[in-house]
């Protein structure tokens, strides 16, 4: 976007100002953003893992099928 003036550069919405024209400036470093990424995934599985026994259970090799749960 280009603006004739100076005057019209204060008129322009931050968002609009800041802008990525190309995908390029939007992925600057794709490695640290797919790192990143993992380590979010990582520390999702590992907060669902903590809070429910199944992992453990299916870890330890007993058949979750065969359970008799209890309602609450």
């Amino acid at each position: 976007m280009s603006l004739s003036s100076s005057s019209n550069a204060y008129n322009v919405p931050w968002v609009e100002k800041y802008r990525p024209i190309k995908v390029v400036d939007i992925v600057v470093n794709e490695d640290a953003m797919i790192c990143s990424m993992v380590e979010l995934t990582v520390q999702q599985v590992e907060k669902l893992r903590e809070m429910s026994p199944l992992y453990e259970f299916v870890k330890e090799g007993i058949n979750i099928k065969d359970i008799q749960w209890a309602q609450h």
